[in-house]
Formats: C-alpha cells, structure tokens, sequence
C-alpha cells in the first residue's frame, strides 16, 4: 500500500524547505485547480500542515464549490481575481502578434482592431489566448488578417457571456465547410468521434494508431487533428501524437463539448454534444476487437508485454476501464466481443496485462483450473493487483467492475468492489467515488435480497454478509452527509444500522459494533436537529455496547 499524500507532502516539500531555515517563507503557485478533478486530496492536507509553516501556496482557480468545502479548515485569504484590463490585453495581442512570426501580408491589425480585439475579450485572458491561437494558425484556406475581421465580426453579434464558446464554434464549423453536404455530414460525424475519442482516451497514440482505434480513416483524423491545433493551448503542436483531450486544451473547451451552457440562444449547434459514456463504449468495443487479433497473431503468443508498443499494448490494458465507464452494471455483456474470447485466450490476455500493470509478478502467480470463466480470471486478477500501489488501484477496480457484469449474482464482487471505491473515495475525496461505493453496495443488498436461500449453511451466510453489506451503506451515507449535508443521507444511514443490528441479535459477535455504530448516528442527527429522543436513544445504545465489551477490552 502507498503512504498517504499528506507524509509525501511533509517529506518532499515542507521539511526539506524548513531545514534550508530560510528568514521568510517561499511561494508555491498552485495554477488552475479547477481543472484538477482530485485536487480535494490536496487541499484536505494543508489543514495538516504545522504552523508556522516555511512555504506558502498561491492557489487559482474559477470559483469552485467543491474547493471551497475543502479549504473551509484551512487557515487561509481568499482574493476575488480582478478581469484582465483593456491595457494589459491590449498589450498581450500586441506582443503575440509582433513575435509569433505571422504572415499578416500587409495587414497587420492596427491599433483600432486590436483596441476592439481587447473590447470582446471583456477581462478575459483565455479569450484573448484563443485568439491567439487561431490567428497563428488559421484553418486552411484563411489568412491571418480575415480570421481577425471575422473575429470582430462575430463578437460584436453576441453577449459577452458566449464569445467564448462563439469562438470554439467557429473554429469548429471551419472543419465543415466542405463543397457538397454529404461531405460536410461525413466529416460532422469524423470531428465528433473524434472529439469523443480524445475527452475519453488514457495514454498517447500515434496518428495512425489512434486512427484504428477510433476507426476513424487515418486522413481524416490527421485533417482534424491538424485543423484542432488552433485550439490546442498545451503540448506539442505539430506533434504526430494524440494524446487525452484534458492534457492539450482548456477546460471551458471540453465543458462547452459536453455542455453547451449558454450557447443556445446565440451559437447555433454543430453537432450532438458528446457523451464521454458513449465514447468509452466505442473504444472499449473497438479494443476487444483489436485484442482478438492481436492474441490470434504471432506477434500477440509470443512476444513478452515489455515488446508491445502504442495500440497493442494500450489494448491490453484500458479495455477494461472503457468498458466499465461505457457500459451500464444493470446490463450484460454478452453482446460484446468479450462474449467470444474463449477462457485460454482471456488468461493469455492476463498474463499480458499483468506483465504491463505489475512487472514483478510471476505467470507463476496466474495458475487457474482448467475451464475457469472470464469472471473468474478476472476476480483473481484483481486481487493479485490489490494494493500493490497507486498505479494498480484503478485497474483492480475496473478489473472488478467487468467481472461484476460477468457474474452479476455474486455479492463478494459487489462487496469488494464497494471496498476499492472507498480507498479511491479516501485517496482522493472525489463525491463520484463515494457516490459509486454506496450504488455498488446497494447492488450487494439487492443481489442478498433477490437470492433464494437453499440451505441453512447458505442462510447464515446469506444473513451474515447482509448485515455486513448494511452497516457498509449506513457508514458510507453517513460520510456522505458529513461531507455534503443532505439530510435524507443521513436518515437513510440510521435506517441501515437499526436494519443491520436487528440482524446482530443479542449473543452476535457484532452486536456491539452495530450499537455504536446506531449511536453515533443517531447522535450526529442529535447534533444537527436538536432531537431529544435521538440523543436518549444513543446513549442508550452506547451503554448496551459497553456492557457487551468484557473488562480490559481496548
């Protein structure tokens, strides 16, 4: 298991800057948090952080419920960001347009079209980076000094409020004007799997390869791959990689993908606003396709899985996670290419997946019975990940998830599964996570309730793992509630405890964690609504607990 980020952060920052035994403190900038999705891990640890404290953090970003919450026990001055002022954008354009080497063939905009410029970017620094952008590499086809006019053009026709997303639908539609409408439909259809393909992808491909995996024909994604560099603000623009969507453009770019907030009266609407889910599934139908070639071809029963490179070895390893994230617990997959791998193929696929995800492990390590479902490769693979560190925790978890839609009926998938969210859940405060421990956990409970019972032996276990699954969702809502306040979490946590301890009768082994369990929150319900009878009611419980722990029990 990997050390909490808190002593990673003590160990590698703040000691080694508190032993230089510098006067003043030094300043870290933190950029951008809110295009962090795990940045609460963070910011829960600064709470730790021993004052006087030798270094101090400059935190940015949009306003951000979620890291408000997380700083709310951290000693700490929140500063409104005044817009950027007509001077200092005015100033950048003029700087950018003079370095950048722009071929304006005798047009260069002058002071009045950059005074305008600054006027629709309306305080905001991003604006003014697209633009720039744009301008430094127009779509084919434009020159510099018309994408300007353009640009003014357009921006003095809408609100301020979605000149932004104005901008990224021009950029967009330029990839549509093609000279026949059938031409301009195919090539809607390429951008949006495109689109779709890069909010959704893991790692960096090749043009080439990324073109097999999204099936998308290698020209076209390299006409849009080329066309998107104006709006690409980090990376490499003439790489030949793609890599995900989050790691080359602006987070108001892909929310505006999957969003459109606020650019329906104004900006006419390209194309459907892309569901990530439905792009996991995509590629995650599109790998299993290419995994049963490559475990059919020579290079895929003989080469070791240090040998395979780019879409090989991506296959190998992210099918599992673009299935889960694409595809629904409540429905099969049998309809999928996974239905026609054959039990030596998928445990030829696992040894390969091993190999990638923990290099130390040994084929040793993977020995099955002869005739071993997919479900259960899966099970023993995940747990010969389990806590093997950081890297291995989401694809325990996905490996998980699959084999959890495999064999639906099987409560200690959905228990463990429950389990592994809630590490996740604790390693990087994510509501998704908490909110995914408690619906799997549900899943649990249901599968209990469903079976029939056909042996007393089956009955206690059936009865012993539904009141273990209960006192799980009570605990879980109940941190649900003490992190987001919903009330209705709350009742629901005591409705699982009091349902778990009646199964804890008097002479269970357990009885006395469901009691205190039941009294605390019973007394965090006190604590919140005033309620006298929940109060007399949990001390109660604790005094029943008591009595049950024989003396000198810790």
């Amino acid at each position: 298991a990997h050390s909490p980020l808190g002593n990673y952060l003590t160990s590698y920052i703040i000691n080694p800057i508190r032993a230089l035994k510098y006067p003043y403190p030094l300043v870290i900038v933190i950029d951008g948090l809110d295009q962090w999705p795990s940045c609460d891990a963070l910011l829960k640890e600064f709470e730790h952080i021993p004052l006087p404290t030798p270094v101090k953090f400059i935190l940015t970003s949009r306003f951000s419920h979620a890291i408000e919450r997380a700083l709310a026990c951290v000693v700490h001055r929140p500063y409104p960001l005044p817009l950027a002022s007509q001077e200092l954008i005015e100033r950048y354009f003029d700087h950018h347009f003079d370095q950048q080497g722009i071929d304006w063939r005798g047009h260069k905009p002058n002071e009045r079209k950059i005074g305008k410029l600054a006027c629709l970017a309306d305080g905001l620094l991003i604006w003014a980076a697209t633009v720039r952008s744009l301008v430094l590499r127009p779509p084919q086809g434009k020159l510099p000094h018309h994408m300007i006019d353009e640009i003014i053009m357009s921006g003095e026709e809408v609100a301020s409020s979605t000149r932004l997303e104005q901008l990224y639908c021009g950029a967009l539609a330029g990839l549509l004007n093609q000279e026949s409408a059938s031409e301009s439909k195919y090539i809607q259809r390429m951008v949006e799997k495109f689109l779709g393909a890069i909010m959704v992808l893991q790692g960096m491909l090749s043009v080439s390869d990324f073109a097999h995996l999204s099936d998308i024909p290698e020209s076209s994604v390299r006409l849009i791959h080329g066309h998107l560099a104006a709006l690409r603000l980090r990376g490499d623009f003439d790489s030949n990689l793609i890599g995900p969507a989050i790691t080359s453009y602006h987070a108001s770019f892909l929310q505006y993908l999957q969003h459109g907030e606020g650019v329906e009266s104004s900006v006419p609407l390209l194309f459907c606003y892309i569901r990530p889910n439905d792009h996991h599934l995509a590629l995650g139908t599109s790998c299993l396709s290419l995994l049963k070639k490559l475990l059919r071809s020579y290079r895929g029963q003989h080469c070791p899985a240090s040998q395979l490179l780019g879409l090989d070895q991506y296959i190998v390893q992210y099918w599992p996670l673009h299935l889960s994230e694409g595809t629904d617990r409540t429905k099969s997959l049998a309809d999928t290419s996974l239905a026609d791998l054959t039990s030596a193929k998928f445990f030829h696929w696992s040894t390969l997946f091993v190999s990638l995800v923990l290099p130390e492990s040994s084929d040793k390590d993977l020995e099955f019975n002869n005739g071993s479902s997919l479900a259960e490769i899966l099970y023993h693979l995940a747990m010969l990940i389990e806590d093997k560190g950081p890297g291995t925790l989401f694809d325990h978890l996905y490996c998980l998830e699959i084999c959890g839609r495999l064999k639906p009926g099987v409560v200690q998938t959905w228990i463990t599964l429950g389990d592994v969210y809630d590490k996740v859940y604790e390693a990087g405060k994510d509501p998704h996570n908490l909110d995914q421990e408690i619906l799997v956990l549900c899943k649990a409970l249901e599968v209990l309730t469903e079976s029939g019972i056909e042996s007393p032996s089956e009955g206690v276990a059936a009865i012993s793992s539904k009141h273990e699954v209960l006192a799980l969702i009570g605990d879980a809502l109940c941190t649900r509630f003490q992190q987001y306040g919903r009330q209705a979490d709350l009742d629901e946590a005591i409705l699982k405890h009091q349902e778990a301890l009646e199964l804890r009768p008097s002479g269970h082994p357990d009885r006395s964690v469901s009691l205190n369990n039941l009294a605390n929150a019973l007394q965090i319900r006190f604590n919140q609504s005033g309620r006298q009878a929940d109060l007399d009611e949990a001390i109660l419980m604790h005094q029943e607990a008591l009595e049950l722990c024989p003396s000198g029990h810790p």
